[in-house]
């Protein structure tokens, strides 16, 4: 009889000890797959915002090329050495 008792609580103590064991593992997944949703949520927000930029430089770029008159009919008069390269360039009347 005392083998008995013995065996179920031996038993007992292995079926709590298994689940808490496959609890753990089941929260290890599920906290895997949360840190995973949120990695890729957060990478898809920083590619939409790289897409984005590069969609206003481009569009900037675009303008500023729409803008611009020929060469033959720029003057540099009013460029200074420290703004050579983004001198204000005025068509010549």
């Amino acid at each position: 009889m005392q083998e008995y008792l013995n065996a179920v609580i031996q038993h007992a103590k292995d079926f709590k000890e298994y689940h808490r064991n496959i609890s753990g593992k089941i929260s290890k997944v599920n906290k895997a797959v949360l840190t995973w949703h949120a990695n890729t949520e957060r990478e898809q927000k920083k590619e939409q915002e790289r897409i984005e930029k590069e969609r206003m430089r481009r569009l900037m770029v675009s303008f500023l090329f729409s803008r611009v008159e020929p060469i033959s009919e720029l003057s540099f008069s009013n460029c200074s050495v420290f703004g050579a390269l983004w001198c204000v360039f005025e068509v010549q009347s």
